[in-house]
Parts: structure tokens; sequence; C-alpha cells
């Protein structure tokens, strides 16, 4: 479903909250024309490209464009939904490095 950015980013709070306990979200973000053939040489030669961001748990499906004059906006409060979502990660245990031909306990 192709939204406006700013319900692209609460729909994306929407599906980090559902997928705290269990699951994941795939973001992905290209660049895109978005247009029929015959306008995009003429958009290619202005030189504007817009960027499609996309976001599922597997279920929901959300999308959007934006466009270089939004995109400094966009990805500052990309950034603020990913950093309070990130509150649920769990710490990596990591092994205890032992000398050579010590065993582990």
């Amino acid at each position: 479903v192709l939204v406006d950015s700013d319900r692209f980013l609460t729909g994306l709070m929407r599906l980090y909250e559902g997928a705290r306990d269990k699951g994941s979200v795939s973001v992905t973000m290209k660049r895109s024309a978005m247009i029929n053939k015959r306008s995009r040489k003429a958009r290619a030669q202005e030189g504007e490209y817009q960027c499609l961001v996309r976001a599922t748990d597997g279920k929901k499906k959300l999308s959007t464009l934006i466009s270089e004059k939004e995109q400094v906006k966009f990805q500052t409060a990309y950034m603020t939904v990913l950093k309070a979502s990130m509150d649920a990660l769990k710490k990596r245990t990591r092994a205890k490095r032992t000398k050579k031909g010590a065993k582990r306990a």
C-alpha cells in the first residue's frame, strides 16, 4: 500500500510493536522513478529522483515515495523510529576466549 511519509512512519512503528516479542520487520530502500517510460527520460535529464521505501512483517506491507527535498526530514524521522524500536533487542552473549590447549568450563 503506497502511503505518504507520515503514515508510513506511524505504520512502521506499529509493525515494530507487533514484532517486538516474536517476528521480524524488513525494510528496503531503492531509487525509483514510478512513472511511465516516456516521461522517465525527461525526468532523468532533470536529475530529480525519488526513493521507494518498503516495509513488511510478512503479513502487512507498507511503501512510500520520498523526494530529494524530503529525504533529510524523512531520514531523521526514520532514525527516531528505529531508535525507539530497538530497545527490545537482546544483548549478544559471546563465548569467552581461552588460551590454546586450555579447556572451556
